[in-house]
């Protein structure tokens, strides 16, 4: 019998194989003193041309009855196919592939561990036992790889498990980085990957590199990860540490049987002081029994001469009844497969620990795992997805909505100021119902655009944001187009100029145009009402208004912006055709650049609302909701604003003017009252003659000019007439 694996120095894994032949050949001779067995150990590698190679060596030249090995089922493969050639026996520990349940191609092979679709159910298992919903796979696209994913990609399903990202590399890889990367921008953190250490030792390099080794980031794998743990310590560069936290499910090793306790007996006998290598040892012992036993069977059965010669019709079956072995009771399926459980090792600074037992109907807890943080604390599946709405809590956001707060805030006050105020002959000359209708639609697109920023949308939010914006919109298009309308008819068209248009009748005519916006938003209401569409990404969460219809959506988006784009575009017309009035006010000039700037804004959200930019939805909403602020605070100012400061200068003017007329009335008031008396006295005084003790001329006829205090004052003889300070005044 040859007990055949790879090489020793490579895998350490393997030195529990390799001594416990001497501990398992006694046993086996002790099976049947009728017969006695040799062990020959034939190092190989894992390429498939040395596999060929060392097997047909060991029937033509060793003549060798049965191969205990392969390690990897690429190579057993080959080599069951060899043994079936030569009607040899093949039982192996480790090689799980699934191709190797076929009883036609490999009717010689058996094993004692669990193929890999069990082995893929168990990861399943694990990972639902976890908690985790979504993972990713990565596997060898070689016969191990994709047995291992078939029973994972068949359990997963019925656990609620989601395989996000399903990538393979082939055999012998040396970069793995793009099917990495795509796994990273999927979204999972639990990594399901099958592989050799040649392979896994590239992927767990290179994953390093791309930041997903690490504790956000949870790595399990089946008895080949578990091989490149006990491995990682002797591959030359590589950093045993990459292998923090990762877990491996493997069938159980070693149970607690009287098969077993007496190989750990003999094994202190025989190695003193020397614990039993975990991982590898016990199906491998078992396989040497097993193989001893259904030799000695058939040699029973058919004599052992014709064993030696090959000459016997001896089946499968002869190898496969139940018996008790060192990694629990042996018991085969119909095509030698064995069904066990597993052990979940973990692995933390090059140690294995069994922290889990995996059964189809069980779960159990030995001990508590550690993470690649080094706690208990486990991972998530996939990262906290990071909303991109537009919400209160981001300063950015609250910036953007005190903005639009404060020029709400602003239109009230300057609107409530107009009101009061709209007998002032400059509001009158404006059209003051025009004002008061250009205020509200203006209130109206800074209420959307809170609704807009008010935090994740809702239906409602987004009916609410799309009508009261359209209507805001409208109304300020049609307030600005009905004032721009009466200025073209009666500076630029003389046949209207004679004809007189009434503030009733431009308002009547606003009202036509709100119905038609009323109909518009009725009809998309009833075929395409917007609704709230989310968008997620691994990383991201995006909520915005569309319509659950992208064609009748798209059809009303089209009709609205046409509507309004009319109104705002025969306003620029009528704005352009009047801009060089010359009023005292230049209405016509700001309805122009308010007209202009709007369908520039406009031009900019309409553009910006074409991309998803997903990853900049917050930013884009901003930027968006920004611009639409400014544009409606320029028409207001405009339009309105300009009004208020107007009126209140002409307020101020003529509030100062009065100050300063009544101030000079007093004024006159108290010099003629002060020098008509005293001009009286001294008359009187005289006799007739002016006399001033300060100054005096005496004119003929009694006339005269006196100072006081600096005033000179003049009157005729008869003094009915007094001249004081370039000022004329009766005299009483």
């Amino acid at each position: 019998m040859r007990a055949l694996s790879t090489c020793l120095a490579l895998y350490p894994v393997l030195e529990g194989i390799y001594k416990s032949v001497a501990v398992v050949e006694q046993y086996i001779n002790a099976l049947n003193p009728n017969y006695t067995f040799t062990i020959l150990n034939t190092p190989t590698t894992s390429g498939t041309e040395s596999t060929v190679d060392t097997t047909l060596s060991n029937f033509l030249d060793d003549h060798v009855l049965g191969i205990v090995g392969m390690l990897y089922s690429r190579q057993a493969i080959p080599a069951a196919l060899i043994s079936r050639r030569f009607h040899g026996w093949m039982c192996s520990g480790t090689a799980t592939s699934v191709a190797l349940s076929d009883n036609v191609l490999y009717p010689t092979f058996f094993r004692t561990v669990p193929d890999d679709p069990q082995q893929g159910r168990a990861i399943a298992l694990f990972v639902h036992n976890m908690g985790w919903s979504v993972v990713a796979s990565l596997a060898c696209s070689d016969q191990y790889g994709i047995s291992v994913r078939s029973g994972l990609v068949a359990t997963a399903p019925t656990l609620g498990i989601s395989l996000l990202e399903d990538q393979q590399f082939p055999v012998g890889t040396t970069d793995v980085r793009e099917q990495l990367k795509k796994i990273r921008d999927c979204g999972s953190r639990i990594i399901i990957v099958t592989g050799v250490p040649d392979e896994l030792s590239v992927v767990f390099a290179q994953a390093a590199a791309l930041g997903m080794v690490g504790t956000d980031w949870v790595w399990i794998g089946g008895d080949g990860l578990a091989v490149m743990a006990q491995a990682s310590i002797a591959i030359p560069g590589f950093d045993p540490s990459l292998m923090n936290g990762i877990f491996a499910i493997v069938p159980i090793q070693f149970a607690h049987t009287r098969a077993f306790e007496r190989f750990r007996s003999d094994w202190n006998v025989t190695y003193p002081n020397q614990e039993i290598p975990d991982f590898g040892t016990g199906p491998y012992v078992d396989c040497m029994v097993g193989m001893a036993r259904g030799l000695i069977r058939i040699a029973n059965q058919f004599g052992i001469a014709s064993i030696l010669s090959r000459s016997h019709n001896a089946t499968l079956v002869d190898f496969l009844p139940n018996f008790e072995g060192i990694s629990g009771n042996i018991t085969f399926d119909a095509a030698g497969n064995r069904q066990a459980d597993f052990h979940v090792y973990n692995v933390y600074n090059s140690v294995s620990r069994i922290v889990f037992e995996v059964g189809p109907t069980r779960f159990t807890t030995l001990q508590p795992p550690q993470f690649y943080s080094g706690t208990a604390a486990v991972p998530l599946d996939r990262p906290v997805r990071q909303r991109l709405d537009p919400v209160l809590t981001d300063p950015a956001t609250a910036v953007v909505f005190a903005l639009n707060v404060a020029a709400m805030v602003a239109i009230l006050v300057t609107t409530a100021y107009l009101v009061r105020h709209r007998r002032l002959a400059v509001v009158r000359a404006m059209s003051f119902p025009f004002l008061l209708l250009s205020a509200v639609g203006c209130l109206l697109i800074h209420a959307s655009n809170l609704v807009a920023l008010n935090g994740p949308p809702t239906d409602a939010s987004c009916m609410a944001s799309t009508f009261t914006f359209m209507y805001g919109f409208q109304i300020i298009a049609t307030a600005s187009g009905a004032k721009a309308y009466r200025l073209y008819t009666v500076f630029e068209n003389q046949r209207l100029a004679r004809t007189s248009i009434s503030t009733r009748t431009l308002l009547a005519g606003v009202a036509a145009l709100a119905v038609g916006e009323t109909i518009l938003a009725v009809v998309w209401a009833a075929i395409a009402p917007p609704t709230v569409v989310t968008e997620t990404t691994p990383y991201l969460t995006v909520s915005r208004c569309a319509g659950t219809n992208a064609g009748s959506t798209r059809a009303m988006t089209i009709a609205a912006l046409g509507y309004n784009g009319i109104l705002l575009c025969l306003v620029v017309y009528l704005a352009f055709k009047t801009r060089h009035v010359m009023s005292a006010h230049k209405e016509s000039s700001w309805l122009f650049m308010t007209a202009q700037n709007s369908a520039l804004c406009a031009l900019v959200v309409v553009i910006l609302a074409q991309y998803p930019f997903t990853a900049a939805a917050r930013t884009v909403a901003l930027v968006s909701t920004a611009m639409v602020t400014y544009g409606n605070a320029f028409a207001f100012l405009a339009l309105v604003g300009r009004v208020v400061v107007l009126a209140r200068h002409v307020q101020v003017a003529q509030k100062v003017a009065a100050k300063e007329s009544a101030a000079a009335a007093r004024k006159v008031g108290a010099v003629n009252a002060g020098l008509s008396a005293a001009a009286a006295r001294r008359y009187r005084a005289s006799g007739g003659n002016v006399l001033d003790t300060v100054s005096a001329k005496s004119g003929t006829n009694g006339s005269g000019v006196e100072q006081e205090n600096g005033m000179e004052v003049t009157w005729d003889a008869a003094g009915k007439m007094v001249r004081f300070g370039g000022h004329f005044t009766s005299r009483r």
